[in-house]
């Protein structure tokens, strides 16, 4: 894609706009906790990495077992809450990514909208981008509760797409994960990653990512061609 097609611009939320400070371990136990209450394999919960492939065993699990529709919603909405106290706790401790403000004013300087598609809840993310000083920028945020099909299923990229009324051609998807460089690709939207960290450079490079920002600031720079 050519820089100076670029109509939108859809962010990751944390590591990419903000600091997080989630206690992501105690989340994750009690997700755990929550599933093997209700008969789910500790041991296979235990191999999953990342928090989307917990619940999506989980929940492969609880079908497995029988359990009905009904059932299986007011588990997983049982974990919903678990999973969004424990994003609450930390928001007051939220910071903002070096040059995030400037950078989305400066997106706005040059018309682009911007969105964001995050696995947060929609409390944690919207009380975060208010306490950094960053939500008046954003047009359109969809988090994790306010989705159907949460990433790394592209129907949550194309979604807040959608809603930004514009074409996924003319979109840009900023995140700091693999899970957000395949979200991309299965929604065949334009990426770049964002890392500060070498191990997490490495992780995107492995993952086969081809631009990787040090400083968000590269954004305007790299719309700016």
């Amino acid at each position: 894609m050519k820089p100076n097609c670029v109509e939108a611009v859809v962010f990751d939320l944390d590591g990419t706009l903000v600091h997080s400070a989630v206690d992501y371990a105690k989340m994750r136990t009690k997700v755990i906790d929550i599933l093997v209450s209700h008969g789910v394999k500790e041991e296979s919960l235990k191999e999953a990495q990342r928090l989307w492939q917990l619940m999506h065993e989980g929940e492969k699990q609880l079908e497995e077992m029988s359990y009905g529709a009904n059932e299986r919603t007011e588990i997983l909405d049982s974990l919903t809450r678990a999973m969004n106290e424990v994003e609450l706790e930390s928001v007051d401790k939220v910071t903002p990514i070096e040059g995030a403000k400037d950078v989305l004013i400066k997106l706005k300087e040059m018309g682009i909208k911007i969105g964001i598609a995050t696995r947060g809840c929609g409390a944690y993310a919207r009380e975060a981008l208010r306490k950094t000083g960053l939500m008046e920028f954003v047009d359109i945020l969809l988090a994790r509760d306010e989705v159907t099909h949460s990433k790394p299923d592209p129907r949550h990229l194309m979604q807040v797409i959608n809603a930004l009324g514009v074409l996924p051609g003319t979109v840009v998807f900023v995140g700091d994960t693999a899970t957000d460089l395949q979200t991309a690709k299965d929604a065949s939207v334009t990426f770049l990653g964002f890392a500060q960290q070498d191990q997490n450079i490495e992780r995107l490079r492995n993952a086969g990512c081809e631009t990787i920002m040090e400083h968000l600031t590269q954004l305007v720079d790299f719309l700016s061609r």
